[in-house]
């Protein structure tokens, strides 16, 4: 896409509107409220949407005391139906968002759920970047004086003590959008869901070195990408239930053939959005059920890929 010095510019003033009046440094608007959880749950259960936004990401996470956390919206085209989803769900407020990185696909359709819910608090990749949708996005937060946190690794969201959600993996340093994507873990008494964002090989590295990635449901990282999914990484995962979010029309041919044959080796169940629309997995501390029908690969997948070693992983 274009990038136009006017952007810049906009972006710039974006994030001055968004830091804290009475000249506090910008770094004190950075750090993550940690607010006393209520823990009234309300029917034992945890429930992870994966919306169907066609070329994009949208997960609508509705935790067991009743709070809320939507993890990006797909394309700003999305937006419509990621909200009507929300209302269908009997959403009105939003306790956290998080939007994972800048891509369109990611913080376009939060422009209308940040428009048309209550959204107690953002958290940002802090990675910045020049289109036209990342500005409006930042000026929808200043207008409606959400408050705006940028996410640090380790980070744990406080948002039912019952169940754990810490941050894996953010650099908002990093030159590309999708290696600077927040990867999210939640553990649910004996479940772990993992997801992946836009993360790619090098911080899979990094994250299989730092944390037990182990989990037994994983959101596939880009879609089904080569750039991410290393054998290693499926591997040390090692999901009993995968979910590829993508648009069966797409111009960049995921999910990757070799990605889903690793998947299909591992002996780990595919579901897509793109054949099955909506996904909901509801999960309590001991199993979880996913309401679904698999994806089935159209192809006839290849021969097992050799194992790295230790080392060959590590390099």
């Amino acid at each position: 896409m274009m990038k136009r010095w006017m952007n810049y510019t906009y972006i710039f003033v974006a994030f001055l509107i968004l830091l804290p009046s009475g000249g506090e440094a910008y770094h004190a608007s950075l750090v993550v409220e940690e607010e006393t959880i209520a823990t009234t749950a309300k029917n034992g259960k945890l429930e992870v949407h994966f919306i169907d936004v066609s070329q994009g990401d949208s997960i609508f996470v509705r935790f067991p005391n009743g709070k809320t956390m939507l993890v990006d919206g797909g394309d700003r085209e999305a937006g419509k139906k990621v909200a009507s989803y929300l209302k269908k769900a009997g959403v009105s407020k939003i306790d956290q968002v998080v939007a994972t990185h800048p891509d369109i696909d990611h913080i376009g359709g939060l422009l209308e759920v940040l428009d048309e819910f209550k959204v107690k608090k953002v958290l940002d990749s802090g990675k910045t970047h020049t289109t036209d949708t990342y500005a409006a996005y930042l000026k929808i937060i200043a207008a409606k004086e959400i408050p705006f946190h940028i996410a640090k690794e380790r980070q744990k969201l406080k948002l039912d003590s019952d169940v754990k959600v810490q941050v894996l993996h953010v650099d908002r340093n990093e030159e590309e959008n999708n290696p600077a994507s927040i990867v999210l873990k939640l553990t649910y008494g004996e479940m772990d869901i993992l997801l992946a964002s836009d993360t790619e090989t090098k911080n899979e590295k990094e994250m299989m070195k730092r944390y037990d990635v182990r989990s037994e449901i994983l959101k596939v990282a880009h879609h089904g990408s080569f750039t991410s999914n290393s054998q290693a990484f499926i591997d040390r995962v090692n999901p009993e239930a995968a979910i590829l979010s993508y648009d069966k029309n797409n111009d960049y041919g995921h999910p990757v053939s070799k990605v889903v044959a690793r998947f299909y080796h591992l002996g780990t169940t595919l579901y897509s959005t793109a054949e099955a629309g909506d996904i909901v997995v509801t999960v309590t501390k001991q199993e979880y059920e996913i309401d679904a029908d698999p994806y089935m690969p159209k192809f006839k997948p290849g021969p097992i890929e050799k194992e790295p070693t230790l080392n060959e992983t590590f390099n």
